[in-house]
């Protein structure tokens, strides 16, 4: 042991520690039971996840499913759930996968259906849905849902039927037992299961001489060795909407498989977990605001291959769910009842630029990619010594939908109508980030021609030194009292000089759109 501590201070002597034996793949039969009983432990034993699943509906599926049959029956194929209801007492699995930039694997089309449900051969599914069958098998799971496989991709019909999905993408993934993601693929031929140095994810343990005892070395909830979210599957924007809305996941990393449920983080390496009690949201009105915001804020960080038909979509389930419990509409990625408030983002790189392609109204964040921050928008909604006032009234919203039936999903237009406060560029020193498309209105200087800033929120910060400060859009005009947003200002007052003089500016009522 002492030649140990000299040559190789970090082995585990396996004969010595009590460490368990780790399978060489994730795909080890023995992995599969570690997940299934965690599975078992969150259904029956979670007292968290177990109220919000009886909050679910118990006897929904979705309208397209892959019957799978067991381990002793290796059934595969498409079912119509309208037409073939699904063996009674069986749930569904979903699955999160990354398409990609090759297509070529099998897609549910207008020409295959007849096909598929009769038969999906086992060499047509790619690794990942072929690891994903086999684990559901394992966790006796009878029933799962691919998209790819479950929503109509080309041919007669799909437009149509992409469009009902996504108004059902909240239900598909709540109503679901589990979501298994495959997180370190990014594509379906690299699979779900990997070989890993077993060694490397054992427990570690410190021998401590005359203390009678071995000291367990445990990490955090988010090991950094693993860089779990930062593996392909995380960067991909749908997936950010399908973590948050599904019950609990399985989680197939580069070298060890995860689970996420609302009480518990756990993995291979620290199977019993720590306790994780993720906090449901406050119901509060305000707190909702700032969950939105916050959301996204790490939403805008992901990568969409079509933005200009997903940026909306692909978080529809969730603004579905906010909006259940926020008053008021669903207006392009804000909510009626925080605008103007929620125009105040802007993005970390002023200088994005628009796609030439609509898919929102430029005073909407889902008009730009990138990351976006919406800081002032969430402080307006804290209590402390900062007191916010409100600037500018919306007096009405217009939109038209790609789908009239479900508000959460793609805009073809919009309008703002707004009253508030109009301000010269020039006229107070601001801190501007404006976009790109904006080029031409900015001699680069600090002075703005032809550019106006619209007021919408003041500060006081109260304490022993009084501080001021005005947030607001600036605008660029496009037609007769109509304008287009292209950016944030924000004003710093000095110490104890006293708010911006609102009232020595004109108030006019414009369009944004």
């Amino acid at each position: 042991m002492n030649q140990d501590l000299r040559t190789e201070p970090w082995n585990v002597r396996e004969d010595s520690f009590p460490t368990k034996p780790i399978p060489k793949n994730t795909g080890d039969i023995e992995v599969a039971k570690i997940s299934s009983a965690w599975l078992d432990a969150c259904r029956h034993h979670h007292v968290t996840c177990e109220a919000i699943d009886e909050a679910r509906q118990s006897d929904y599926y979705p309208n397209r499913l892959l019957d799978i049959g067991n381990l002793e029956s290796h059934i595969l194929r498409l079912i119509h759930t309208k037409e073939e209801l699904p063996a009674k007492g069986n749930r569904y699995a979903t699955l999160s996968h990354c398409w990609g930039d090759d297509v070529s694997f099998i897609r549910l089309t207008d020409e295959n259906m007849a096909s598929l449900n009769n038969e999906i051969r086992p060499q047509c599914p790619p690794k990942s849905f072929t690891d994903a069958v086999i684990t559901c098998r394992r966790l006796r799971i009878r029933y799962l849902w691919i998209d790819s496989l479950c929503i109509q991709q080309s041919g007669l019909g799909s437009e149509v039927d992409w469009q009902i999905h996504v108004a059902m993408m909240h239900t598909i993934y709540a109503n679901g037992v589990l979501n298994l993601a495959i997180a370190h693929a990014s594509s379906p031929d690299q699979g779900a299961f990997v070989d890993r140095d077993s060694s490397f994810i054992k427990t570690a343990f410190v021998y401590a001489p005359g203390q009678c005892c071995l000291v367990t070395i445990s990490v955090g909830r988010y090991d950094s060795s693993t860089s779990l979210f930062r593996q392909p599957l995380f960067k991909r924007g749908w997936v950010f909407q399908e973590r948050l809305m599904t019950p609990r996941m399985l989680i197939f990393g580069d070298d060890r498989v995860y689970w996420e449920c609302h009480e518990r983080t756990l993995n291979e390496y620290l199977p019993t977990g720590l306790p994780d009690s993720a906090k449901i949201f406050d119901d509060e009105l305000s707190t909702l605001h700032v969950h939105w915001y916050t959301l996204m804020g790490y939403y805008s960080r992901t990568e969409l291959t079509y933005p200009e038909k997903d940026k909306l979509a692909a978080v529809a389930a969730i603004a579905r769910r906010f909006g259940c419990v926020i008053p008021g509409r669903y207006c392009a990625g804000l909510f009626e009842s925080d605008i103007p408030i929620g125009l105040l983002w802007y993005q970390i790189i002023a200088d994005q630029d628009r796609s030439p392609r609509y898919r929102a109204p430029t005073w909407s964040w889902a008009s730009v990619d990138g990351s976006t921050i919406f800081n002032s928008a969430r402080y307006a909604h804290k209590r402390g010594r900062i007191h916010y006032r409100t600037l500018a009234n919306v007096e009405s919203i217009a939109i038209e939908l790609k789908e009239p039936r479900n508000p959460f999903g793609q805009v073809l237009s919009a309008e703002l109508v707004i009253r508030g406060t109009i301000i010269q560029l020039p006229a107070v020193e601001l801190d501007c980030l404006i976009n790109s498309d904006c080029s031409g209105d900015s001699q680069g200087n600090g002075s703005y021609q032809n550019l106006l800033g619209l007021c919408i929120m003041d500060a006081e910060q109260q304490g022993d030194v009084h501080l001021y400060s005005i947030d607001g859009i600036i605008l660029s005009h496009v037609g007769l009292d109509t304008y287009k947003r292209i950016g944030k200002f924000k004003g710093d007052g000095y110490p104890n000089s006293g708010p911006f003089p609102i009232e020595d500016h004109e108030r006019r009522t414009i369009t944004i759109v």
